[in-house]
């Protein structure tokens, strides 16, 4: 049912009752529970009426060669995560590095917002910097070393593949890789193209979270959106 009032399901009553066997009254009645028990609340905005109940944390840093990834993640993640369980904060901690990682080392961006929304099923995080832009960065790459008109579609396919690093002396190049395998849903926005993995409906799982974002920052180079 929660799952069903997270996706703005105007249905759901009738799905619930359905896949339980159980009358929509009975339905309503654990609506009722769940406003009680504060994991949703009514919604004019949503057409199904409800949307759970959301808590949101955004920082906005200047990369001003400073920034250390395991110390945001200790210092200011780690504290919003104290409700899930071990294996998830493990997974959090390797997926939040690699990606602010590659913001503070490879974006070439002068400014980086990163948030924490959380609701009684997922925790999303969002990365999103002012740089050149994952793809860019790939083509500046291969134009390098001799690689000319690479497309962003073949930029993307090196990010699928994952062993392509524009720093080899210090990361593999599996890191985007990796995240996006061990994460419920994972997407990366760039130069108007989007990488995911497991994301069905990734351009409104991307655009909900660029919205909060277009007042922060003059451009949005790369950004990254990831759920548990």
């Amino acid at each position: 049912m929660l799952e069903k009032i997270r996706m703005d399901d105007t249905l759901f009553l009738k799905k619930t009752a359905e896949v339980f066997s159980i009358s929509e009254t009975s339905v309503r009645r654990y609506v009722k529970m769940c406003i009680d028990k504060k994991l949703i609340e009514v919604s004019n905005k949503n057409q199904c009426g409800y949307r759970l109940v959301t808590y949101e944390k955004k920082w906005s840093v200047s990369n001003d060669g400073t920034l250390e990834e395991d110390q945001i993640f200790y210092a200011e993640i780690l504290p919003e995560l104290k409700e899930i369980s071990k294996n998830a904060k493990d997974i959090w901690a390797y997926t939040f590095a690699e990606i602010m990682n590659n913001a503070i080392e490879h974006s070439e961006a002068e400014k980086i917002s990163y948030a924490v929304k959380r609701d009684c099923l997922y925790t999303e995080i969002s990365i999103v910097d002012d740089g050149i832009g994952v793809f860019k960065n790939i083509q500046k790459y291969l134009l390098a070393h001799g690689i000319k008109n690479v497309s962003t579609e073949q930029a993307v396919l090196e990010l699928y593949k994952g062993k392509l690093t524009t720093n080899p002396s210090c990361h593999s190049g599996e890191g985007i890789f990796f995240s996006s395998k061990m994460l419920t849903e994972f997407a990366l926005l760039s130069d108007n193209t989007i990488f995911s993995f497991r994301s069905e409906e990734k351009e409104k799982f991307v655009q909900s979270h660029l919205i909060s974002y277009y007042t922060k920052l003059k451009k949005v180079g790369t950004m990254v959106v990831m759920k548990l």
